[in-house]
C-alpha cells in the first residue's frame, strides 16, 4: 500500500503546482490553459486507477478505506474545480480574442476604402482575408477558411464549451451501465459517477432541486441490480417520495456488505 499511498500523494503535487498556476500566474494563454485542462484529466484518470488498485487490496480494514475514500475525493473536488475555473479563462480569453479581432477587422475596411478613388469605376474586389489580422493564440483557430465569418463562427464554437461540457457531464450519468448483480466495485463506480458529475454541473452552475433529483433517482433505480432495488424499496417508507441523498446513503452504507 506504500506504493499507492506515494502514487497519490504525488498527484496532490501536481494538483498543488496547476492550482498555483491558475491562481498566481499572471500570463494566461489558451496554449498554456490548454495544456493545464489536458493535465488536469490526466489526473482525473490516474486518480480512478488508483482508487481501483485500493480497493483490490484485500487486507484493507473499512476505517483505512474510508479515511482513504474522503482524501480522494477531496482531490476529485479540486480537480473539478480546476477544470471549470480553467475553462472560464479560456472562454474569457477567446471573447477577448474575438472583440479584439472584430476592431482590426474594421480598420482594415476602414484604410481599404480611404484608399480608394470613388470617381474611378473599379471592378468588384472581393474582401480580403484577415488571418493576418489575427494575433498571438488565436491564430491557432481552425476555421473552414480564413474568411471573417468563418472565424467568427469558430470563435462561437470554442466559446460554446460550457454547453458541450454540461452535456458530458449529463449524458456520463445518462450512459452509467446497468448492473445484473450485487458488486461493490459496480457500486461504487456507479456513486462515483453520479456524486463527481452532480458536482461538476453544481460548480458549472446547475444547482439540484427537488424535481431534478427525482428524475435522477429514477434513472438510476433502472439501473441498479434487482435485489439491491427489493432492498432499497424496503428501507424506505413506500408511501413516501423517496429523495436521491437518502438513496445514495443507502448505497454507500451497502458498500462494505459487499466486499
Amino acid at each position: 500500500m506504500d506504493k499507492l499511498n506515494n502514487s497519490k500523494r504525488a498527484i496532490k503535487g501536481t494538483i498543488t503546482k496547476i492550482e498555483t498556476f491558475v491562481e498566481e500566474s499572471g500570463n494566461h494563454t489558451p496554449t498554456k490553459l490548454d495544456i493545464k485542462l489536458k493535465r488536469v484529466q490526466e489526473m482525473n484518470r490516474k486518480i480512478y486507477e488508483l482508487k481501483d488498485q485500493y480497493y483490490d487490496i484485500k487486507d484493507i480494514n473499512e476505517s483505512e478505506l474510508q479515511v482513504i475514500e474522503a482524501d480522494i475525493q477531496s482531490m476529485e473536488d479540486r480537480l473539478e474545480e480546476l477544470e471549470v475555473r480553467i475553462r472560464d479563462i479560456l472562454n474569457s480569453l477567446i471573447a477577448k480574442s474575438s472583440v479584439s479581432f472584430v476592431h482590426n477587422h474594421e480598420n482594415a475596411i476602414s484604410q481599404t476604402n480611404s484608399k480608394l478613388k470613388l470617381e474611378i469605376k473599379l471592378p468588384e474586389i472581393p474582401l480580403p482575408l484577415f488571418r493576418a489580422s489575427l494575433q498571438g493564440d488565436t491564430k491557432l483557430l481552425e476555421a473552414v477558411d480564413d474568411s471573417f465569418e468563418s472565424i467568427i463562427t469558430a470563435l462561437k464554437t470554442r466559446l460554446e464549451n460550457k454547453r458541450l461540457l454540461t452535456e458530458t457531464h449529463i449524458n456520463a450519468i445518462l450512459e452509467i451501465e446497468k448492473l445484473t448483480s450485487e458488486s461493490a466495485r459496480d457500486i461504487r463506480t456507479m456513486t462515483d459517477i453520479l456524486s463527481k458529475n452532480i458536482r461538476a454541473l453544481k460548480l458549472s452552475g446547475f444547482e439540484r432541486n427537488n424535481l431534478s433529483d427525482l428524475i435522477l433517482l429514477n434513472i438510476i433505480l433502472k439501473k441498479i441490480d434487482r435485489e439491491t432495488r427489493k432492498q432499497f424499496e424496503q428501507s424506505i417508507d413506500s408511501k413516501q417520495i423517496p429523495e436521491l441523498d437518502t438513496f445514495i446513503m443507502f448505497l454507500e452504507k451497502k458498500k462494505p456488505n459487499y466486499r
